[in-house]
């Protein structure tokens, strides 16, 4: 039986995280830092596209510095916080394809404004709505919180996104 992609990724992340965890903290340089395998593809990769001609004449990063910019470790708190992220990702794709169209990913939201109700602001209700769970899950109900959060997560950035396009919008017509 072969992984998906998704299955894929979290077993790499995953094996990550246990590598970081197994780190002592002073040696926590870099993911790739240290990584033999890692550092030869880097200096390959390198080798390959400046001796390319893509930069005559300029000196290229040495592997080692190619390591760290391109794989910096974040601090052990921020992997829980790009989990959450990556998560939000997938349940973002998830919601793209049963509720948005071909052509607009948000077609479900956006479509509120054929009844005189901006995007945003049909984001902005549903924000309110997990806010609401939200305070049933403090007042002791029973409530997913878990969804409650993520749901707030997702409309918080739709919203974001639908109030700049109409920003961006306004000061074109200007």
């Amino acid at each position: 039986m072969s992984m998906t992609l998704e299955e894929a990724n979290e077993a790499m992340r995953t094996a990550v995280r246990e590598r970081l965890d197994a780190t002592e903290p002073e040696d926590k340089q870099g993911p790739l830092a240290g990584c033999k395998p890692a550092e030869e593809a880097a200096a390959k990769v390198l080798t390959d596209a400046w001796q390319g001609g893509c930069c005559e004449g300029k000196r290229g990063p040495s592997a080692a510095e190619v390591v760290e910019r391109f794989s910096p470790t974040p601090p052990a708190q921020s992997v829980a916080w790009i989990d959450a992220v990556n998560r939000l990702t997938q349940l973002h794709r998830e919601k793209t394809a049963q509720y948005g169209g071909d052509r607009d990913p948000f077609e479900n939201v956006t479509a509120s404004a054929k009844c005189g109700v901006e995007p945003w602001r049909r984001a902005l209700c549903d924000l309110s709505d997990c806010v609401v769970r939200m305070q049933k899950y403090a007042q002791g109900q029973p409530v997913d919180w878990k969804n409650a959060l993520m749901d707030a997560a997702n409309w918080a950035l739709i919203c974001l996104i639908k109030l700049e396009e109409e920003h961006r919008a306004a000061s074109d017509r200007r």
